[in-house]
């Protein structure tokens, strides 16, 4: 269970629950998912982040979301020039006419945030700029993702704070590219492209914005508890054919405890997991089985490991899985859930996650219709070719393999379970494993 490409510890990791289950009935208490918490465990007393979003002022985001994902941009245009040509129902010139009120509020509530962004705004989607161009792409995309309900840290991990703060300092944004933060990145090449002035001072001001308050909740996202993880050392496991959890990465650390946080290992039962992500899961947990299993896979599709869930799948079993094997965290996690794995994750060891991108995979972004593009891998992919060779649905295609199996392992016992899967997933990487090396001669 090792990709010879991508070495023992792959840095683009692509995680996934499957319902593959046995009937709770055959359930064994000798079940140790990564998320089992030890008597040795170490305690972490972290609390949950304060308004770490962009703007800290909720009422300001709606209505900031509002415009700028709003669908009648260009009629708003056409109608504050009065134009005759505007065919538009009742209902939709009724919420052309609610944008037309809310621009101005909303460009001085930014003002008052920050003289540049509230300039910025004014500048692309004031009344008057409306008229004369409808806004870029690129401009869109930024403040939607200003707008967004997630953590800054999800548009922008240390790395990229790190390197737009470099450029910033060095004042050298000719010929910038912050890969790291795709929407900034093309605003930067929007503005070189429809002049030749360089950024506006207002872009600028609000770059430095952006740093200074992304910044600012990550210094207090690592200031959040003092971790008592005791030094790396290979732990002794149960065998895992009673345990249900076998990885090619030995455990070097316990779960941690975080008394702290409220319902910190609660199971994340019901087919509605987060109020803000609007993804539903809808097979885990039915006909009486057992939440199915959680797999780690790298680009070529070969499996890493795996461990049974004992009644649902949840962010949990991924950040457990990550931070008791993983010696440092890998440079992505691509997850379905991803939009909800970072806060979890950064909220408990954010020193550990804080160079790690986490993306939703392709396959599963068209269901996440509330959250923002920045968890997206597709965002990064339009911009990063080192993403682009990034094959997101290797998980997906590990599951229709293990699709396979399903009927047969929810007729089993819990041991004979463990043994079948972990010989399928043998046989399934060792086939893949072999074309790698013959396309490698």
């Amino acid at each position: 269970m090792i990709c010879p490409s991508c070495g023992p510890n792959p840095v683009d990791t692509i995680w996934d629950g499957v319902t593959l289950s046995f009937n709770r009935k055959h359930l064994r208490s000798t079940i140790q998912p990564p998320t089992t918490i030890h008597d040795t465990s170490p305690c972490n007393n972290r609390r949950y982040l304060v308004k770490p979003q962009l703007i800290p002022d909720k009422e300001l985001r709606r209505s900031l979301s509002t415009i700028v994902s709003s669908p009648h941009l260009k009629q708003l245009g056409a109608l504050l020039s009065k134009s005759d040509d505007l065919p538009l129902t009742e209902k939709e010139q009724k919420s052309v006419r609610k944008l037309i009120e809310l621009v101005p509020v909303v460009e001085e509530q930014l003002n008052e945030v920050n003289t540049s962004l509230g300039q910025f705004f004014g500048r692309i989607f004031g009344l008057r700029a409306i008229i004369s161009c409808p806004p870029a792409r690129a401009y869109i995309a930024l403040f939607q993702q200003i707008a967004a309900e997630e953590s800054v840290l999800q548009m922008a991990n240390r790395p990229a704070l790190i390197a737009l703060g470099g450029l910033l300092e060095s004042s050298s944004l000719i010929s910038a590219k912050i890969l790291e933060i795709p929407a900034i990145h093309l605003v930067i090449q929007e503005c070189w492209a429809s002049s030749d002035n360089g950024l506006p001072n207002d872009v600028l001001g609000t770059l430095k914005w952006f740093h200074s308050r992304a910044m600012e909740v990550l210094t207090k996202a690592l200031s959040n508890g003092q971790s008592s993880s005791p030094e790396l050392a290979t732990i002794p496991e149960c065998d895992w054919r009673e345990s249900g959890c076998y990885y090619s990465i030995p455990q070097i650390r316990n779960r941690p405890k975080y008394p702290s946080l409220k319902h910190d290992t609660r199971p994340e039962l019901g087919d509605d997991r987060g109020g803000k992500c609007s993804k539903f899961y809808n097979q885990y947990g039915k006909q009486r089985l057992t939440g199915g299993i959680m797999g780690v896979w790298c680009t070529h599709s070969i499996c890493y490991g795996f461990h049974f869930i004992p009644v649902g799948e949840g962010r949990n079993d991924v950040f457990s899985a990550i931070y008791t094997r993983w010696p440092t965290a890998p440079k992505r996690i691509i997850y379905d859930f991803a939009c909800a794995l970072s806060p979890y994750s950064l909220t408990r060891e954010a020193d550990f996650f804080a160079d790690t991108s986490f993306n939703i995979d392709t396959f599963h972004a068209k269901g996440h219709t509330k959250c923002s593009p920045a968890a997206f891998l597709k965002t990064y992919s339009e911009v990063d070719p080192r993403a682009i060779h990034i094959n997101s649905s290797a998980a997906e295609c590990g599951n229709s393999g293990i699709s396979r199996i399903r009927k047969a392992v929810s007729y089993m016992t819990q041991e004979r379970a463990i043994v079948y899967t972990r010989v399928f997933l043998s046989y399934w990487n060792r086939q893949r494993i072999r074309k790698l090396n013959e396309a490698m001669v």
